[in-house]
């Protein structure tokens, strides 16, 4: 997905406009997760326990979920990085130094965004459930948007 992705916003829509469109696939991606985890309908069992085969519509609704993430993610990775990078000019020299810190900056907020992921996250999946979980991230994701 990064490479057919970035082609088309390096060839027809631009960094900006791909990254906000897969930010919104990616949060819809999100939601319907989320909404799998909460409404009764689209739960894959109707009895809490155990659960032997789950309901058509919640496999349906779950893997929709995941290939929204999927396209989603396939979208913001190329794109958001050198967006950043396009704001700075390689011939004025403070920009430059600018650009080389805005890369250490990036690499530092996504190592602790993975901190956060595998130990917050996965914390609140453990302790109080899946639905959480998504819920949190959904939450955080639209209120960056």
């Amino acid at each position: 997905m990064p490479l057919i992705v970035g082609f088309l916003a390096d060839t027809y829509t631009g960094r900006f406009t791909m990254v906000l469109f897969s930010s919104l696939i990616y949060l819809m991606g999100l939601s319907l997760l989320t909404m799998s985890e909460f409404i009764s309908s689209l739960k894959p069992c109707e009895i809490v326990g155990k659960c032997i085969k789950a309901r058509k519509i919640h496999e349906v609704v779950f893997f929709i979920a995941l290939y929204f993430i999927s396209i989603g993610t396939g979208g913001i990775k190329p794109c958001l990085e050198s967006f950043g990078a396009d704001q700075f000019d390689d011939n004025h020299p403070e920009e430059r130094k600018q650009k080389m810190s805005y890369f250490n900056w990036w690499s530092t907020a996504l190592c602790c965004g993975l901190l956060l992921g595998v130990t917050v996250i996965v914390s609140i999946q453990d302790n109080l459930g899946w639905g959480i979980a998504d819920l949190v991230l959904a939450i955080f994701l639209a209120s960056h948007l």
